[in-house]
């Protein structure tokens, strides 16, 4: 199963990111599953209506050299906050990723509220490696032994 922001983003695995004008797309190696993100460049705003999802309806700019992304329309979802931590449908997250000085890297850095489930914001803050040497593994998820981490 794909896991929603900021689990997705936190976990140690290879990333794509593709930047075009109107927007930029994140593809992430989960397990064989197809998991991509779009942030539009090209909204200053949210859109009424939004359908909410996943990955929730992102919207971004450029500060500089960093991308800023605002996202909301999130789906509740039982690890929405972080692992056994869920999330509800006003939770609301801020990206940074500012290129490191050495421009090998991003430092991703969230900020995210949750009204539902969450007293006060809470931060994150890692480094994503530039890694071109390395390609998507496209392995399927093992049920049986991915289950043995949900055990309690």
């Amino acid at each position: 199963e794909i896991e929603p922001i900021p689990f997705l983003t936190a976990i140690n695995e290879l990333r794509v990111i593709e930047v075009s004008a109107s927007r930029v797309l994140f593809r992430f190696d989960n397990s064989g599953d197809d998991a991509v993100r779009e942030v539009r460049l090209d909204q200053k705003q949210h859109l009424a209506g939004i359908k909410p999802s996943l990955f929730g309806h992102s919207i971004g700019h450029w500060e500089g050299e960093t991308l800023v992304i605002d996202t909301l329309g999130y789906t509740p979802h039982a690890s929405g906050v972080f692992t056994g931590i869920p999330s509800g449908t006003r939770k609301h997250t801020v990206e940074r990723l500012p290129l490191t000085p050495d421009r090998l890297g991003l430092r991703y850095e969230l900020t995210m509220e949750d009204p539902d489930f969450l007293a006060e914001p809470a931060t994150l803050s890692m480094l994503w490696d530039h890694r071109p040497d390395l390609g998507f593994a496209k392995v399927p998820c093992d049920k049986e032994v991915s289950d043995r981490y949900l055990a309690d």
